[in-house]
Parts: structure tokens; C-alpha cells; sequence
């Protein structure tokens, strides 16, 4: 029997060999800041819900988090000898075409454990002057397992390397993270995702207007939170 795309190496060597090193090459890149850092539990099961614009989304964001995450990744990128190394740093694979049960219950095992999933609720990478509809998974998983979310508004990652880009660029990039949502388990599942994509939304408009509140992160600092 093969195995199974839902199971990891028995240790995390290359996920913190990864997290370690990355920020270099994503200083290269940009000028990366996080807002508010703070706000980041740091143990507990914990749903992180980002917006999605650029293929380095995932990469900025397990980059800044100083507790390990795992990461829900379209399944046809799971192909050798890719996928080993996906599997290495967090991420998993979801069929976004369909109802992927695997994806939900393997995400529910890893919140019981007590651990940190990033999610990027919109399902796929949208521009930056627009916000997807929701999809339901986000909201499922926060009402099942009882778990907060927490969102959070990535800014510039599409100007370094989005859908409409060619090829790199060096730009700004500032991450900023809200405050946790919490839901009952009672709570229609499509209302929590809207209502995590709206929280999304407001920061972008926030970033947007300038109005930017805290102490800038740099990327790869010394963290004091």
C-alpha cells in the first residue's frame, strides 16, 4: 500500500531547517514587516485565515509566525518529488473541487492536537483591490473543533510575485494580524466564514487608508512578544 498524502516525516527537521533560513531570501525580496504580532497565540489549536494574492503567500506567513503551522495546499501540487517536500515544511493537501472528507477530518485530527492550521478562505489567489467570496471550510472547521480564528491581511506579497506578474520584483510586504474570532458550535458554518472574510477585508481597507496601528516586526527580528 502507498502512503498515504495525509501522512508526515516523523520529525519536523526540514519545516524548522526552512523556517530558520527563509526569511533571507524573503528580505531579498522585500522589505517585510508584521503589525501587531503580539495578537498571535502561540500554543493552542489555532485556525489562521489569510487573503490570498501571490504563489509566496504561504511563505510570508510561516516565515513570520514564531510557532509552527501547518498549511492546507491545492492537491495538485503534491506530485513528486514536490509533494515530499510540502509534506516536510506543514502543508496537506485539499481537493478544492469537491467535498475533500480526508482533508476535513485530517484538519480536525491536527486541531484536537493543539496545533496551528493557515487557511486562505477564498479558496484560490485573488487581486489586491478584491475579496473572493468565502468558502464554507474555514467556518466548518472553527464551529466543529470549537477552535478561534484568527485573520489576518498580507499586503504586497502580489506586487513580489502575484498572478498577473511575469516574474519577481522587489517591493514592500507588511503582514497584519486582527484579533481572534470565535464561534459557537451552534453557529451557521457560511455566516463564520463571511464573517471571517469581512474581518479579512476590513484591514485591507484599514491598509488601504493608511490607518496602520503597532509596532512594525521585521521580518526575521529577534521576537519579543
Amino acid at each position: 500500500m502507498g502512503r498515504s498524502l495525509y501522512n508526515y516525516p516523523s520529525d519536523r527537521f526540514l519545516y524548522n531547517l526552512v523556517h530558520r533560513w527563509v526569511s533571507i531570501p524573503l528580505n531579498l525580496l522585500s522589505r517585510a514587516v508584521c503589525y501587531d504580532l503580539h495578537r498571535l497565540p502561540m500554543e493552542g489549536r489555532l485556525l489562521i485565515a489569510g487573503n490570498h494574492t501571490s504563489y509566496l503567500d504561504p511563505i510570508y506567513l510561516g516565515a513570520f509566525f514564531p510557532r509552527e503551522v501547518n498549511f492546507m495546499a491545492k492537491h495538485t501540487l503534491f506530485a513528486r518529488p514536490f509533494g515530499s517536500f510540502l509534506r516536510g515544511v506543514g502543508a496537506y493537501p485539499i481537493n478544492r473541487e469537491k467535498a475533500d472528507f480526508s482533508a476535513l477530518r485530517h484538519s480536525l485530527r491536527l486541531l484536537k492536537n493543539e496545533q496551528a492550521i493557515v487557511m486562505f478562505p477564498e479558496g484560490t489567489r485573488a487581486g489586491e483591490e478584491e475579496i473572493l467570496e468565502a468558502q464554507r471550510g474555514v467556518g466548518f472547521l472553527a464551529t466543529r473543533s470549537q477552535t478561534p480564528v484568527l485573520p489576518v491581511y498580507l499586503n504586497g506579497a502580489s506586487d513580489v510575485w502575484g498572478k498577473d506578474r511575469s516574474g519577481i520584483r522587489r517591493r514592500h510586504v507588511s503582514l497584519h494580524i486582527g484579533n481572534p474570532l470565535r464561534f459557537d458550535m451552534d453557529a451557521d458554518p457560511v455566516d463564520a466564514a463571511n464573517m471571517t472574510l469581512k474581518a479579512i477585508d476590513e484591514m485591507r481597507l484599514a491598509v488601504r487608508n493608511g490607518q496602520v496601528a503597532g509596532s512594525p516586526t521585521p521580518l526575521g527580528a529577534p521576537l519579543k512578544i
